[in-house]
């Protein structure tokens, strides 16, 4: 019955030949072998091949599924800002509801990206990120002044509005992915408009302690979030 509905894929035996020995396409008709050993092996060589060349065509579209986990794969953002060379990288994407955001930073200590401040950091809609009890935290911040304070959202009368946050830790630093819904309606969040120039800040301390100040890397750039 399986055979006489795939029958088409049939036809792919000649391309399917190119890919025997290929690692990736092994493993794929080996899985699928061991779950209905009694299937005819044409029949997974083609399914597996099939597979194989969706992956492949996502991959190039850079439409891999975002996943927040902790690891930056090609493809999972549309766009990356060497904000200071390999010290602090930023990912993104964009879509008609969300930001996606991908931070790699190689510290072990408090980094932060801040939105469209209007003089220093007053005003700066903050994504601080620290180490807290050997657990990696993104805390939805808010500058009130030109030098900070930067309190949380939720300290001053608004909301944690960071989605999904995962990471991890390694030997150099450190990675984390999340997402934020580009208008939270919160007045402690600055809305993404796509295509709209705005103001990003950063910065980077050698200590975790977020109330002890950057000491190591400050800067500041124009972007506009594009898909």
């Amino acid at each position: 019955m399986i055979e006489k509905f795939l029958w088409p894929l049939l036809e792919l035996e000649h391309m399917v030949a190119l890919f025997t020995g290929c690692p990736i396409f092994e493993f794929l008709v080996g899985s699928f072998y061991n779950l209905k050993g009694n299937w005819n092996m044409r029949v997974f060589k083609k399914i597996a091949f099939l597979i194989l060349i969706v992956a492949y065509s996502l991959a190039a579209e850079g439409t891999i599924p975002w996943t927040a986990d902790g690891s930056i794969k090609d493809g999972e953002y549309t766009n990356t800002l060497n904000l200071v060379k390999e010290r602090l990288v930023l990912h993104y994407k964009i879509d008609s509801t969300y930001i996606y955001l991908g931070i790699e930073a190689r510290n072990s200590g408090w980094s932060a990206i801040g939105l469209d401040p209007e003089k220093g950091m007053k005003n700066a809609d903050i994504f601080l990120i620290f180490i807290e009890n050997g657990s990696l935290k993104v805390l939805d911040s808010y500058s009130t002044g030109i030098y900070g304070p930067h309190k949380s959202d939720s300290e001053l009368g608004g909301e944690d509005n960071i989605l999904d946050a995962k990471g991890r830790i390694n030997s150099t630093g450190y990675v984390v992915e999340f997402k934020r819904l580009l208008d939270t309606k919160d007045r402690f969040d600055k809305p993404v408009v796509r295509g709209k120039e705005m103001t990003l800040i950063y910065a980077m301390a050698k200590s975790h302690n977020i109330k002890k100040k950057h000491d190591l890397i400050r800067g500041t750039i124009k972007l506009k979030f594009e898909d």
